[in-house]
């Protein structure tokens, strides 16, 4: 594996359990990706399908922008890198197979890609499907194997619905290839491209004007040329069923021999995620404490398996001596900014069905739970987000709100580009 370990550090709001009965505590798991160990020009090479939404909203800025911003992507590639290109509307399009890009081949890619132009509906379901088969063809475990697909508008043709995509994207995913998603301008599903996003292991990009296309595919693409680990997961133990846990942030985790896997997929070198869920334990008048094993599982720059192993111990003790015994405060400020983030996703799935009065009492109800832990500036953001959801919002503020509440559940930070108040 690679010399400098992966950074794994652990917390809990309380190390006391009842006897009486189950209690929930939070967990913390913070992962910080090591330092590439070869040279930039020895990376991991890329395996890539680009996916692009040709449909007649796409016309104008749009596609004059997308063309430059995948001519780019395509520029910066190697001749160990393969690529191909699919653009979709009613019907899907190879406009360049997948190849490696040597320079002819860059050169064929791109002027392909400067004849893009607009027509027709948003399949976006068959053009995505069409992009996952180029990289399977080509299916490396020593490569990186990514689809990015952009989109305008609504799905509106094959498949539609946000659940069938998001286990689509989760069983491709499991093969080993990653979908990440651009969603453009104010007509596209948020919540759909983010569903495909999360349970495909890749990442989920707001771009509101045409003209920062090129920029967030570069931030993508510079994260994938300097991934120094990858199919990084979280193992935590279910205990023959007497421990559950309740996950935030929408990361795919699925139940694998009495374990739960919390997959999180490629880290770029220095990148760091923050994980927050909240278990349920077992109360016990036997046992003095229990203990759960928390397992990463990865594989480095050369795709050689690793883990590390730490363990989080909880001391059984009264009722009362648990609601007496001190909390992080910390670490449940930055627990309640998730689960207040997550609580308005869904409050906005309400919203836009016009659901006012209930969107905002779900948003109420998690304020008031969360109160006793968050800062005073914080609740305030949230509470002036839930008078925009009582009020409704326009589609703008809709999805910069959705987007800034998803970037602080995965812990990427407030993007202060998206002012929701502008």
């Amino acid at each position: 594996m690679t010399k400098q370990q992966m950074e794994l550090h652990l917390k809990v709001e309380k190390n006391l359990i009842a006897r009486e009965s189950v209690t929930r505590r939070v967990i913390e798991i913070k992962l910080r990706a090591p330092k590439l160990m070869a040279a930039r020009e020895e990376r991991i090479p890329l395996n890539l399908a680009l996916v692009i939404d040709r449909s007649g909203s796409m016309g104008g800025d749009k596609i004059d922008y997308v063309r430059r911003a995948a001519g780019h992507v395509i520029e910066l590639l190697n001749e160990k890198d393969r690529a191909s290109v699919y653009i979709y509307d009613d019907l899907v399009d190879c406009i360049m197979p997948s190849a490696f890009m040597t320079e002819e081949n860059r050169r064929r890619c791109v002027s392909a890609i400067n004849e893009v132009t607009t027509r027709g509906s948003t399949n976006l379901c068959d053009g995505w499907l069409a992009g996952c088969e180029a990289v399977a063809q080509h299916l490396n475990a020593e490569t990186i194997n990514r689809v990015l697909l952009l989109s305008d508008g609504l799905a509106n043709q094959g498949i539609t619905s946000t659940t069938q995509l998001g286990l689509h994207a989760a069983e491709i995913n499991q093969r080993g290839i990653a979908t990440s998603t651009f969603g453009v301008g104010f007509d596209f599903n948020e919540h759909l491209l983010e569903r495909m996003s999360n349970q495909g292991g890749g990442n989920f990009y707001y771009i509101e004007q045409p003209g920062q296309i090129q920029e967030i595919f570069l931030q993508e693409l510079e994260d994938l040329l300097n991934v120094s680990v990858k199919e990084v997961a979280i193992s935590l133990p279910l205990a023959n069923g007497t421990v559950s846990y309740e996950i935030l942030g929408g990361w795919k985790h699925t139940a694998v021999d009495d374990a739960l896997q919390i997959h999180i997929g490629a880290l770029a070198e220095g990148q760091e995620r923050s994980l927050y869920l909240v278990a349920n334990l077992p109360a016990s008048q036997d046992e003095q404490d229990i203990s759960l094993p928390i397992v990463l599982q990865a594989l480095d720059e050369n795709a050689q398996a690793f883990e590390q192993k730490q363990e989080i111990v909880f001391n059984y003790a009264t009722l009362v001596e648990c609601e007496a015994a001190p909390f992080d405060k910390e670490l449940m400020e930055h627990f309640g900014r998730v689960y207040l983030s997550d609580t308005t996703r869904e409050a906005l799935i309400l919203e836009r069905k016009g659901h006012h009065r209930q969107a905002s009492q779900l948003m109420q109800d998690a304020i008031s739970m969360n109160r006793p832990y968050m800062s005073p500036d914080e609740l305030r953001q949230f509470e002036r987000r839930n008078e925009q959801i009582k009020d409704g919002l326009t589609e703008m503020k809709r999805k910069r709100m959705h987007y800034n509440t998803f970037r602080d559940s995965r812990s990427r930070g407030y993007d202060k580009a998206m002012d929701e108040e502008e």
